[in-house]
């Protein structure tokens, strides 16, 4: 996003389910400037790979002043069991009723066995300090590109050196 184009604020005032199975507001629970990324399901190989390259990557994010939380529909338990298989390092969310997803655009429908269901478009969004988006990734509107969820933990951190200043 270019200076001159509007600013779009990340939905704050959203809930989600924290850790500790309490729900809050995200402008209540999260720090800023952080990285929210979206991904469809705990345990599935390529959520495993996004979520292990962000593990893998922490502490070059945390130098640069981000912070890292991950959100997907899965539950407070499956989450917890899906970090510590993985020594995840940083908060994973539940959205599960989607209305947070719903809000930023990266729900999908689909069918499957018949019956429609939704699901979570894998996507990320850079959120400054003031709550704006200043980028996103995914197959979602005014997105920089795709996410390779192999390198994708990198391809932000080298948007975050070539394009934010503290």
């Amino acid at each position: 996003m270019n200076n001159q184009e509007q600013k779009e604020l990340f939905p704050l005032d959203s809930l989600v389910i924290n850790e500790n199975n309490d729900t809050v507001k995200l402008v209540d629970y999260i720090e800023l400037p952080c990285i929210i990324f979206f991904y469809p399901k705990d345990m599935t190989p390529g959520c495993t790979i996004e979520s292990c390259v962000f593990r893998d990557n922490y502490e070059e994010i945390i130098k640069l002043g981000f912070n890292v939380y991950g959100i997907s529909g899965d539950s407070q338990k499956s989450h917890a069991n899906f970090k510590k298989r993985f020594n995840l390092n940083y908060p994973l969310l539940t959205d599960a009723n989607k209305e947070l997803q719903e809000k930023l655009g990266v729900v999908s429908t689909k069918k499957i066995f018949g019956k429609t269901v939704k699901g979570t478009i894998r996507s990320t969004f850079l959120v400054d300090k003031n709550g704006n988006i200043m980028a996103k990734w995914g197959d979602i509107p005014n997105s920089l590109g795709g996410v390779n969820v192999a390198t994708h933990a990198q391809d932000i951190i080298s948007y975050i050196k070539s394009n934010y200043k503290n």
